[in-house]
């Protein structure tokens, strides 16, 4: 079990880059050929989104009217959730509903622009790191988010839980919602 985790997660930072990168070619190629929404099959396990289509879920579709369906489907599969059947299904874990916040907060305090918020869960040998840190630049609210291992934080007995590393330093910052 451990020597699975650690190997996951070498794979995932190793080859996470690479396949990012390689999905800016592949995507708009496999797009040509979605069958249902969905991937052909050469492209789906490690590009597709199994979850919520090519066209993203309920807050994508909101967030994206009066996109072209293309440029749509290309943003939530390449940049918005990049390999994502691979990262949740190929290097993620079941859940068995147990895990419990070892250190930071079960409910950071991300509303409270003087403070960060944080945690560090785990369940058995896998884990979860999660930091986030408001500040204001050019008048923008902005934050800093880090994430990195499974998003095992409140998954239910029998999901499956998504393998991550994210770092995004200047995403807008909505509060605590």
């Amino acid at each position: 079990m451990i020597l699975r985790i650690i190997l996951a997660f070498l794979i995932k930072l190793l080859l996470d880059v690479p396949l990012m990168l390689l999905g800016y070619i592949v995507v708009p190629l496999a797009l040509l050929f979605e069958k249902d929404n969905h991937m052909p099959e050469w492209a789906d396990l490690v590009w597709g989104n199994r979850d919520h289509g090519n066209d993203g879920e309920g807050f994508w579709a909101r967030r994206t009217i009066g996109w072209p369906r293309f440029w749509r489907c290309y943003w939530w599969l390449v940049i918005r959730n990049p390999t994502f059947n691979w990262s949740k299904y190929t290097i993620g874990y079941l859940s068995k509903g147990t895990d419990r916040v070892i250190a930071g907060s079960d409910n950071p305090p991300v509303g409270d622009k003087k403070n960060a918020g944080w945690y560090y869960t785990k369940e058995g040998y896998i884990w979860e790191v999660y930091y986030i840190k408001p500040y204001m630049l050019l008048g923008r609210s902005l934050c800093i988010r880090f994430r990195c291992g499974w998003k095992i934080r409140g998954n239910p007995p029998g999901e499956v839980s998504q393998f991550c590393f994210v770092i995004m330093p200047f995403k807008k910052y909505l509060g605590n919602k």
